[in-house]
């Protein structure tokens, strides 16, 4: 009774969605107390690089314990065409990969989470390889920001996720919470993930506002 009724005030993280899935054992049918639309939305398949064809990426990078991840867009179809995971590797490792997956899929823009694990380190040696990556540096306002535009777009069903199982589970469980202060704290239930969540909505900031024209 006590973890349903913080489910409803806003102060379990994910929600009612996450009480029913973890605690009442339901079905939400592909809906996380964020983001609607979860399982039609996921959709998509992995695609090799196209001629003439314009793709955006976001990357959440991560210290070995963690999980970091890298999301690759198409541009004209609004599709994610690949998924990067790199769990316990080395950041060389990983500077290494974003390289190349950047060259690889003709040098798109994107953007990387610059907000801890040494953000400023990470961007100085992006630029040391010419990588022109933006960085993001989020609070809680605009995380919000990023959040919401990504949830928006699922609700007009514009996103075609990779069918990938891993991000579709980190999607489900997404959650909020509500501060002291009333604004909401978005993020991943205690013990699980949302490096996914993350590197997606850095990359969709760029198709919804990274001057990349879809028609």
């Amino acid at each position: 009774a006590m973890i349903y009724k913080m489910a409803q005030n806003g102060t379990l993280p994910g929600g009612l969605n996450h009480f029913k899935r973890e605690y009442a054992a339901l079905d939400v049918d592909g809906e996380s107390a964020v983001f609607r639309h979860i399982e039609k939305l996921h959709k998509s398949e992995p695609e090799e690089p196209q001629d003439k064809v314009v793709y955006v990426m976001g990357w959440d990078p991560a210290a070995r314990r963690d999980g970091s991840v890298i999301s690759i867009w198409r541009a004209d179809q609004m599709r994610e065409v690949w998924i990067e995971y790199m769990l316990g590797v080395d950041m060389n490792a990983q500077y290494e990969r974003v390289e190349f997956l950047w060259k690889k899929y003709h040098k798109p823009n994107g953007s990387v989470d610059a907000t801890s694990f040494g953000g400023e380190m990470v961007m100085t040696e992006l630029r040391k390889r010419d990588l022109p990556l933006k960085p993001v540096s989020f609070n809680n306002i605009l995380k919000a920001q990023y959040i919401q535009t990504l949830a928006l777009a699922m609700e007009r069903e514009e996103p075609k996720f990779l069918n990938n199982p891993i991000a579709r589970s980190e999607m489900e469980a997404f959650g909020y919470e509500v501060l002291p202060s009333g604004t909401l704290r978005y993020g991943a239930p205690q013990g699980q993930r949302d490096d996914t969540v993350s590197a997606r909505m850095l990359a969709w900031m760029e198709l919804a506002t990274g001057g990349i024209q879809v028609f």
